[in-house]
């Protein structure tokens, strides 16, 4: 809409480009309107110079300069007589670095509201202004507090302000004003915010009675384009008589070179009553760290009855010298136009965690990383809170340790751990880093088990506390069988597989495991032991035997420990800060959080994005989620599916790293998710990695991928495919169940839970899953360096660890989460630091979506069929699901006699 204060604006720019140029130049102006800008003509007989140029300036950031060069034309127009922005009790503090575009913290109370939420901690700042001795009692005064605080998506925050405003009247003139502000951003860098204003005076009952709105809005769509706007009285309080306080717009364009080194920041400022224009440019230059020196000036731009005055206002000079927590402005006021004048000085103070780039930061820190439980390759949400954080979240966080030259030491706290032995591997990768790069490293064993060991041994020290035997006894698993039982029960299993090695049903219909069972396991078990080993003794610098020769004799009592040399000292938890600086200095303070997300002022721009999607759990068709009491997480076709193809579409998303601990399921949702991956391989780069498992359905989801990693000890393989069921015919027979069969269809009853199968019926069964064995071969073999017949030798139902499976071509290469990430950026053409790491599906909580369905397809299978449920190879499948009793819901989340690509035998190693 062509609004007046919109016309006066490009009267503003027409006015700067006038005075140095002349009139018959082109005259451009660049109005912001989001999403984008517009260049807009202002001299018509110019329409053909304007269309050329308009072509050539496609990015916004190019038509940006545009407002720089009429912004600079307006430093060198000449000064005229004073003039000043009409004097409101609402205008608070002349603060030295003053911005509606690019400041976010506790100012912005005053500055623009939509920066607090942009707040990522607590703040607090005081602000002092006075006049000089020639201008006491002249030019505005005082003294203000101001606090905020907020975690990156709201803010709030509070402000008192004692002001002496010489330019009102006498009874409006010494008062208080206070400010209650809320801010509210997004992922994408817009924050909106608001501010309410009440006054205090002890003159004037008027000022008591006053009080008005502030609204603002930013913008940062990318790192070197930033956009600001504040409506100050937006309410149009009344002051005196009939005449309301004017709405004050100020508008801002940021510029932003060198990582915000250098900052060019115009403001234009006018009112709802006025013809006049305010312009504000700014300019900062930090040359190094923590040293910031700025300046802005003011003038006002007068336009009536077809004549333009402009008048230099006022200059602010100053400089910042900022610590990473603490922070002093200083600033002088002065009148540059006839009389040259000293007005006054400002100067702002303000403590932060973190707040922004300083001199002079923390050294030496040391930080604590918790590795006690409650990590999961899907983060999962409880009552009051996230109950499991990401594994990918730690893996960034020892990263960042690492580069953190302000970080000297990292201590693990290393309890009962939920991750299994690849997760494992890929945190000592993380902390070999770590010490490579010159960090202290120091364990704290709370639970010194086997697994424990293995993951804390890995750094230069080891701690265990008193109350702990040293207890790293060994490997051990359990191959499970219901045979019997099912046989004294009356129940008959009955189960077709492809391939020897798909050991799965076996424990429904053999009392001991299969020879090919036995073998593939022990193989398994064996590499995973002797790498554990070997890694033991390398970070104990001891020989393999010994290690071994220790676990075979285990427990050892901590004193005993520490005297054969497998760990260090014996501490209790409360010491170890203590003893940190018994070991390291005295300097030693531990840090129990280390922050993750960028401070306010460096949150510029949209990034890429390289996306990491988790597909965990068992595989289903249908929506992802967890299952009611066991909380299992299930991996939905249908959820994957629709983020795969949201991905795809998404131009920020350059890259998609789908990281895979799964047993596998459902052969069709399996095959869904393939395809979908496939189609997202043909526009981006898609990376698979391999955690603890990706067997089965879980490799044939991996395929889809264009490269594929996996740590050593990741179980991987099981190419294969099963389906059977349970006929309780015996079973009716002693409890006196009757069933009469009325069908349509010589197969229309296969699955019936009351006969077995006839010859007829099993050909047909097998000629089915024969089909999907074939075209699982076949899906590995487009993706992989291998033909279908290579896939099949290796197939079968074989399982295989990362190193053999490296060998056997299934893999590209050995490395974690981590290394994945890194090759699916430089397969896209992007550098570290560049992009954002986000997580696919969001954080799983206790009444999501997804759970809800999950939870009705179980009461739907279990209670609402008219029939029986049918105990077919699903049922048996979902006992095997880790342990017994996780098994009694997940069955019922397939269908009767749905085939199934899953792991030969739930491995879950202790």
């Amino acid at each position: 809409m062509y609004t007046p204060a919109r016309r006066a604006s490009r009267r503003a720019f027409l006015l700067c480009v006038h005075k140095l140029w002349g009139r018959d130049s082109l005259l451009l102006i660049f109005v912001v309107r989001l999403p984008g800008p517009q260049l807009i003509d202002i001299e018509n007989p110019f329409d053909r110079g304007l269309e050329m140029i308009e072509d050539g300036l496609v990015a916004a950031r190019h038509r940006a300069i545009l407002v720089l060069v009429a912004a600079a034309t307006c430093f060198a127009l000449p000064a005229s007589a004073d003039a000043q922005d009409e004097p409101t009790p609402t205008n608070g503090l002349v603060l030295p670095d003053q911005s509606v575009t690019t400041r976010a913290d506790a100012i912005s109370l005053e500055l623009n509201p939509a920066g607090l939420g942009f707040i990522r901690n607590g703040e607090a700042a005081v602000g002092v202004q006075q006049a000089t001795g020639d201008f006491e009692g002249l030019q505005p005064e005082g003294t203000g507090l101001f606090l905020a605080g907020g975690n990156g998506t709201i803010g709030a925050g509070f402000g008192l302000q004692w002001l002496d405003r010489p330019q009102l009247d006498v009874d409006f003139s010494d008062y208080r004003k206070y400010t209650f502000g809320l801010g509210l951003s997004t992922e994408e860098n817009f924050s909106f915010g608001f501010a309410y204003n009440f006054f205090g005076s002890s003159d004037s009952e008027l000022l008591d009675d006053l009080d008005s709105w502030d609204v603002g809005l930013m913008w940062r769509p990318s790192a070197n384009v930033g956009f600001g706007l504040r409506a100050r009285d937006l309410n149009q309080p009344f002051l005196n008589g009939d005449d309301a306080l004017p709405v004050r717009t100020a508008i801002g364009m940021a510029l932003r070179f060198f990582d915000g080194r250098v900052l060019l920041d115009p403001t234009f400022e006018f009112t709802s009553d006025g013809d006049s224009i305010f312009l504000r440019p700014r300019l900062l230059i930090e040359p190094i760290d923590g040293v910031r020196f700025f300046g802005r000036t003011e003038w006002d731009m007068e336009f009536e009855n077809d004549e333009s005055r402009v008048t230099w206002a006022q200059t602010v000079l100053g400089l910042a010298l900022n610590t990473t927590v603490l922070g002093l402005e200083t600033a002088a006021i002065a009148d540059f136009g006839d009389d040259n004048d000293f007005l006054g000085h400002t100067h702002l103070a303000w403590v932060s965690e973190g707040k922004r780039r300083g001199f002079g930061g923390r050294q030496r820190r040391w930080v604590l990383v918790d590795l006690t439980g409650g990590i999961a390759e899907q983060p999962v949400s409880g009552f009051f809170g996230p109950s499991a954080s990401s594994f990918m979240s730690l893996l960034v966080e020892l990263e960042n340790l690492t580069e953190d030259e302000t970080v000297e030491g990292v201590v693990l706290n290393v309890g009962q751990s939920d991750l299994g032995y690849a997760q494992i591997w890929e945190v000592r990768q993380a902390v070999k880093r770590m010490r490579k790069a010159g960090k202290e490293t120091v364990t704290v064993l709370t639970n010194p088990t086997y697994r424990e060991t293995y993951l804390g041994s890995v750094t230069e020290h080891v701690w265990l506390i008193p109350a702990e035997p040293y207890s790293p006894d060994g490997l051990s698993l359990n191959l499970t069988s219901y045979s019997e039982t099912l046989a004294k029960a009356g129940i008959q299993a009955e189960f077709l597989r492809i391939g020897r090695y798909k050991s799965a049903p076996e424990t429904y219909t053999y009392r001991q495991p299969s020879k090919e069972a036995l073998e593939q396991t022990t193989r398994y078990l064996d590499g995973l032991f002797n790498r554990t080993i070997q890694a033991l003794a390398n970070d104990l610098d001891m020989d393999a035997e010994k290690i071994e020769e220790m676990v075979n004799r285990v427990p050892l009592f901590p004193a005993q420990a520490a005297e054969e040399g497998f760990i260090d000292k014996v501490v209790y938890l409360d010491n170890v800060e203590e003893k940190l600086r018994d070991e390291f200095g005295a300097h030693v303070s531990l840090e129990r959080e280390y922050p993750e997300k960028l401070p306010a002022e460096m949150r510029w721009g949209t990034r890429p994005e390289i996306a990491v999607v988790v597909i965990e759990g068992s595989i289903v068709r249908g929506r992802s989620g967890r299952t009611p009491f066991i909380n299992e997480v299930i991996a939905g076709s249908d959820t994957l599916t629709q983020i795969f193809d949201k991905l795809r579409r998404d131009p920020l998303v350059r890259a998609v790293v789908v990281r895979i601990d799964s047993p596998g399921g459902s052969a069709v949702g399996s095959d869904l998710i393939y395809r979908e991956m496939r189609r997202l391989a043909e526009k981006k780069p898609v990376v698979a990695s391999m955690g603890n498992i990706a067997a089965s359905g879980g490799y044939y989801v991996a395929a889809g991928a264009d490269e594929i990693f996996a740590s050593p000890n990741t179980l991987t393989g099981s190419i294969g495919i099963f389906t059977g069921k349970f006929s309780i015919s015996k079973l009716a027979d002693v409890i006196g169940i009757g069933s009469t069969k009325i069908e349509r269809g010589d197969r229309s009853g296969a699955f019936d839970i009351y006969q077995p199968w006839t010859e007829e019926e099993k050909k047909g069964v097998a000629r089915s899953i024969t089909y999907l064995y074939k075209l699982f071969i076949q899906q590995v073999a487009r993706t992989r360096p291998l033909s279908p017949e290579e896939v099949d030798a290796v197939g079968r139902g074989r399982i295989w660890d990362g190193v053999s499976a490296e060998d056997k071509k299934l893999v590209d290469q050995l490395g974690g989460l981590m290394d994945a990430i890194r090759r699916a950026e430089e397969l896209a053409g992007v550098r570290r630091g560049e992009v954002t790491y986000e997580l696919y599906p969001e954080s799983l909580g206790l009444f999501d979506a997804s759970d809800t369905s999950v939870t009705a397809k179980l009461a739907r299978k279990l209670f609402g069929q008219q029939e029986p449920v049918a105990f077919s190879a699903d049922a048996a499948l979902g006992s095997l699901v880790r342990r017994l009793g996780k098994g009694i819901l997940l069955p019922a989340l397939y269908e009767d006699g749905e085939p199934l690509m899953l792991l030969p035998h739930v491995v879950e190693i202790d």
